[in-house]
This record gives C-alpha cells, structure tokens and sequence, in this order.
C-alpha cells in the first residue's frame, strides 16, 4: 500500500498561525506598533536631514512615518 501523507497550506495555516495569536497580550501589541512609529519616526528624519531633490516633501515623510 502506498499511501503519502499530504500537507497543504491550509494545515500549515492551522497548526502554526493559529496557535500562536493566542499567545500574543495587548501589551505585546501595544510595544510592537510602539517600536514601528519610533522607527517610522528615524525613517522619517533621514529622509528630512538627507533629501537632496528639489522640492521636499512633508507628506511624503508622514507618510513614511505611518
């Protein structure tokens, strides 16, 4: 008999995923968007200090930023 054990995205979906997102508090949640603005923050600063076009843009940098 052969008989193959087939994997398909949705088990690998199910069993990784899904147990993990219980595991995540609001306080992690809350670090991680922290950490992403202050970095936006960096990312936009750069932009600012080391643009050299013609026109600078500070939508373009709240862009980056969000």
């Amino acid at each position: 008999m052969n008989t193959t054990n087939t994997i398909n995205f949705s088990d690998i979906f199910k069993s990784s995923f899904l147990n993990k997102v219980g595991s995540i508090s609001a306080v992690d949640m809350i670090i991680a968007l922290g950490l992403a603005f202050v970095l936006g923050l960096f990312i936009m600063t750069v932009y600012k200090k080391t643009f050299k076009g013609v026109m600078y843009s500070p939508s373009f940098g709240v862009a980056l930023c969000l």
